[in-house]
């Protein structure tokens, strides 16, 4: 809105010209910034803005420009245009209450996802480490097991370095498993062989399986030269000759591999 084109104003400005004009805006100013009341004071008014107290006098009360209370005074026109910016204020303030209001519940919505999905993450972590520390615990276990120490393993420790120093050494589990098939003299017997048998490291790799092979192929060649009857003269009979047999195979540096 042009403010010269308001009657008031046209008889103001006729009056005091442009001079006058400027001071009716700075008194405006001035209630804007004072919540639309001044004191009348003219003189002090006067000697703010450096004019004629007669111009600020005549202002404020010659062209209707302003409303009057006691001692104060302000403009219907600022207060009007004050309480529609406060109207407006208060219709933002709603707005943007509503709005955080509804930004709110959607995070909120969200946070519920999150958190159901976190927790679903975190059930199935769990789930998973508990599968792994159970798989770790079987292994170590399996590991304990066949790493327990045998009186063979103490043997070859102990009387056979060569075979002691084989790419894969016997275990306890091992060593268990052939003195229940074969008896612990015989094995004995054999692995003593084993270390007498010069291209062991180059030919043999495996105790368990070398041993094992060794025991079964003399095994094998015994059986076909006696008769068992299910004595123990006849059983310690055939252990003797696998044994004199192995001795005298490893002495020859004959290959019994892996």
């Amino acid at each position: 809105m042009n403010a010269r084109s308001d009657e008031k104003i046209k008889l103001l400005l006729m009056k005091w010209g442009m001079a006058g004009y400027g001071v009716y805006w700075a008194i405006v100013e001035d209630l804007y910034q004072n919540a639309n009341a001044l004191q009348t004071h003219t003189e002090r008014i006067a000697y703010d803005l450096r004019v004629d107290e007669n111009m600020v006098k005549s202002i404020l009360h010659d062209f209707n420009l302003f409303v009057f209370n006691g001692d104060y005074f302000g403009s219907a026109s600022i207060e009007r245009r004050m309480n529609e910016r406060i109207a407006k204020s208060e219709k933002a303030r709603e707005s943007a209450a509503y709005r955080w209001d509804k930004m709110r519940t959607h995070d909120d919505d969200d946070a519920n996802a999150l958190r159901q999905e976190c927790d679903s993450n975190a059930i199935k972590e769990k789930k998973g480490k508990e599968k792994k520390k159970k798989e770790t615990n079987n292994t170590i276990t399996n590991l304990i097991i066949s790493n327990v120490q045998h009186e063979l393993v103490d043997y070859i420790n102990d009387n056979c370095p060569r075979v002691a120093a084989m790419k894969k050494p016997l275990t306890g589990e091992s060593a268990s498993k052939l003195c229940d098939e074969f008896g612990l003299d015989l094995v004995k017997e054999i692995i003593l062989a084993m270390e007498n048998y010069a291209p062991l490291h180059k030919k043999c790799l495996d105790t368990n399986l070398t041993c094992r092979n060794w025991l079964n192929r003399r095994n094998d060649t015994s059986t076909s030269n006696s008769k068992p009857n299910g004595s123990n003269s006849q059983q310690n009979t055939r252990i003797d000759q696998i044994a004199d047999w192995a001795r005298q195979q490893a002495n020859n540096n004959f290959f019994f591999g892996d």
